[in-house]
């Protein structure tokens, strides 16, 4: 019993970074019908952004010391959130003005190829100032052999509780934003109807800038929060996009709510098969993120939450 519990509360971290990417990918799907493919790279280039606003002065990461020179780092790590997020989110709106825009009049292929692109122009950039080194990146939360609860005989980490509960808060927060105010109300009728929304005087175009900008900002955060317990590089989230991209199609790429259960249900299918299964455990476990991904295709191409398009004819 105390092996389960442990394995339980091991999912919940990965689980709250799975989600958070996931409802990040609903959000523009729901908002534009199409993919983010760039979502993981444009977390992993805000995280490391992240990790110079918060160090000190050092040759060893490229632009700490420009920005002791010019910004007076380093901030203290809330601060350092909520810039980068907000950064995040601007480039995010750039890249859906100046790309997708432009790419979405001639088909849904070229919106895929150009997100895939600018994934790789982040990654390229990002390989090209920091190489293939890993970073250590700070954490706010407690950490230690004693920054945890015994419970049920299982340890409980406050890195992980903090990090679930930050996660979990903004996606809370963002439920009641789309459920309670007028930019909520626009992003529903955008989703769905575009057309039906635009003739109503709704402005089409902001809401799908800011869907693409929120998603950024929730992905910018996801990639900070997850450095706590990785090491940051220009690869780390290339693994997590496509847990994500597999939590998103099991709860449904149009329900939020179900992609944020389908990142805690993978996290779990993960850490149990782990566990139970060696030969399923470490790199292995992608392999079975992406059979789950192809199964829910297969049997279920809408996901546990999603809804079936109907047409008449």
């Amino acid at each position: 019993m105390p092996l389960l519990l442990q394995r339980l509360f091991d999912a919940l971290s990965n689980g709250a970074v799975y989600a958070a990417l996931a409802v990040a990918l609903t959000i523009v799907y729901r908002s534009s019908s199409m993919l983010n493919f760039a979502l993981g790279e444009m977390s992993m280039v805000a995280t490391f952004g992240a990790l110079i606003l918060s160090s000190k002065r050092t040759r060893l990461l490229p632009g700490t010391t420009w920005a002791t020179e010019k910004l007076h780092t380093p901030w203290p790590f809330w601060i350092v959130i909520l810039v980068v997020m907000g950064a995040a989110m601007v480039v995010g709106m750039i890249v859906e003005r100046v790309f997708v825009r432009l790419a979405e009049r001639r088909s849904a292929m070229a919106v895929v190829s150009v997100t895939l692109g600018v994934g790789m122009l982040f990654n390229g950039l990002a390989s090209q100032q920091y190489g293939s080194r890993f970073y250590s990146f700070p954490t706010p939360f407690p950490k230690g052999p004693r920054a945890r609860w015994k419970i049920g005989g299982a340890s409980l980490r406050f890195e992980t509780v903090g990090t679930a509960g930050v996660l979990l808060g903004v996606l809370a927060l963002l439920w009641l934003v789309q459920r309670r105010t007028k930019i909520g109300l626009g992003f529903r009728a955008v989703a769905a109807n575009r057309s039906s929304a635009e003739l109503a005087g709704i402005p089409v175009n902001r809401v799908l800038a800011l869907g693409w900008g929120t998603a950024g900002a929730l992905g910018a955060l996801a990639g900070v929060l997850v450095s706590n317990s990785t090491l940051v590089s220009s690869t780390m989230m290339t693994r997590l996009l496509v847990f994500a991209l597999a939590a998103a199609t099991v709860g449904g790429l149009e329900s939020p709510a179900g992609a944020a259960l389908g990142g805690l249900l993978l996290a779990l299918l993960e850490t149990m098969l782990g566990g139970y299964v060696p030969s399923i455990g470490g790199e292995f476990s992608l392999v079975a993120a992406i059979t789950v991904l192809l199964i829910v295709l297969v049997v279920r191409p809408s996901g546990l939450f999603g809804r079936a398009n109907v047409g008449r004819l």
